[in-house]
């Protein structure tokens, strides 16, 4: 006969009475009977799978986790509380265990069973891409980059054909750029910008270097 199921109000594998009366223990018996050889599944290891235990703990209406931990064996829980064809994972010893902690609890009300809890954390992926995969996935960043680049060959066409939001004149002195104000002090541009050809840039207030 297997373990007794450590569910409250559950009866499976309670097997025979060994109640001496002879009529408590006819009544016992027959209110046992087809209880015998329920298969069962023990409580998720302490040391191994400590998560696990606790999820299936809490998903068990009216069982402690404290009063759990003060039994001498592993309590078990009988395959009457997972639903037919429940998931399930090969063992450490060969055998198949649930994947999901139990989830039916018949002569409760609703009321009474726990909502179940949510999976552990899954471990954060330490293994890096490998060179091959990187190879089949388009690197996003990198087509940015050479989308996004502007050179200073860009910049002198810009500055030929291009309009700018603001009243400004463009033009190109040497091997600069100088974008420039239409507005003057004292026959000065309010304000200038030189960019080399290097795409540094130098701003001038009324001819006088701006500095951030």
């Amino acid at each position: 006969m297997g373990k007794r199921c450590c569910v409250p109000r559950c009866q499976s594998n309670f097997g025979k009475s060994k109640a001496a009366n002879p009529g408590i223990k006819e009544r016992n018996d027959a209110r046992n009977e087809g209880r015998e050889g329920i298969p069962v599944f023990g409580l998720p290891s302490k040391k191994k799978a400590i998560l696990q235990r606790k999820m299936w703990i809490k998903s068990i209406p009216g069982l402690l986790e404290e009063h759990v931990d003060k039994l001498k064996e592993n309590p078990v829980v009988c395959i009457k509380h997972w639903p037919t064809n429940f998931p399930t994972f090969k063992s450490g010893n060969g055998g198949q265990r649930p994947s999901e902690p139990p989830s039916i609890f018949e002569g409760f009300h609703p009321n009474e069973i726990p909502s179940p809890p949510p999976p552990p954390p899954l471990p954060r992926p330490t293994k890096k891409t490998s060179f091959e995969a990187r190879t089949f996935q388009p690197d996003e960043l990198k087509q940015f980059h050479e989308t996004d680049l502007f050179t200073f060959k860009d910049l002198k066409t810009s500055v030929k054909s291009r309009e700018f939001f603001v009243p400004t004149i463009s033009f190109i002195a040497g091997s600069d750029v100088w974008i420039q104000s239409v507005e003057y002090v004292s026959g000065v541009p309010l304000y200038s910008l030189k960019i080399t050809e290097s795409l540094k840039y130098t701003g001038y207030f009324v001819g006088v270097e701006s500095r951030a």
